[in-house]
């Protein structure tokens, strides 16, 4: 937090998005969702810092529209984080508002592994991963108004955001790890093996 420029005495709310900046994954919706956000709750956005981690053919264009709307004091393009791990355990929410072909994302399970509250596009394997209401929140593909609602009621109850965050990683614990994984991959080759 201190090398993206907050300071100690800093008690808000980070949000995080670590993907690539391509259209499918929805870094536009996001925007207007914080917009949305922002003309309702303006009060809510002086606790708030998003960090649009990565880079891609689209970085430009979204930069343009963040200024465009207002946000460049909420929202930070941070580049290509080479401590993606340290980043991601600064975070207070990860967003992933992916709108088109994902399949079972990394980044939401890593988030959870952290212990870090999810917010996420209700896409491809999203839904195995995330339990509605108890791990994190699921909002519909491309919907501004379900994103920003999301938003609101988890930035509005740190409480919630810790809650999430833990059972996030109790199921991350219990039904991803490294040795659940293993043992899942086992039990396929055995399957097919006999």
């Amino acid at each position: 937090r201190q090398r993206q420029g907050l300071d100690s005495r800093f008690n808000g709310i980070v949000i995080g998005v670590v993907e690539f900046m391509e259209e499918r994954k929805g870094h536009r919706v996001l925007i207007e969702a914080l917009a949305d956000l922002a003309g309702r709750q303006p009060e809510l956005m002086e606790k708030l810092v998003v960090w649009f981690e990565g880079d891609g053919y689209l970085k430009g264009d979204l930069e343009i529209r963040v200024a465009a709307m207002g946000l460049s004091g909420v929202v930070r393009f941070i580049g290509h984080e080479g401590h993606i791990v340290n980043m991601m355990n600064a975070l207070d929410i990860l967003v992933l508002p992916s709108i088109s072909n994902e399949d079972f994302p990394n980044v939401t399970l890593e988030a959870m592994g952290l212990g870090k509250a999810v917010i996420a596009s209700s896409l491809a394997g999203t839904p195995e991963q995330i339990i509605h209401g108890e791990t994190g929140l699921l909002v519909e593909p491309g919907n501004v108004e379900s994103l920003a609602e999301a938003i609101f009621q988890m930035v509005s109850d740190p409480d919630l955001i810790r809650r999430m965050g833990a059972s996030g990683k109790r199921r991350f614990d219990e039904c991803f790890g490294a040795d659940i994984a293993v043992k899942k991959y086992v039990q396929l080759y055995d399957s097919l093996t006999t």
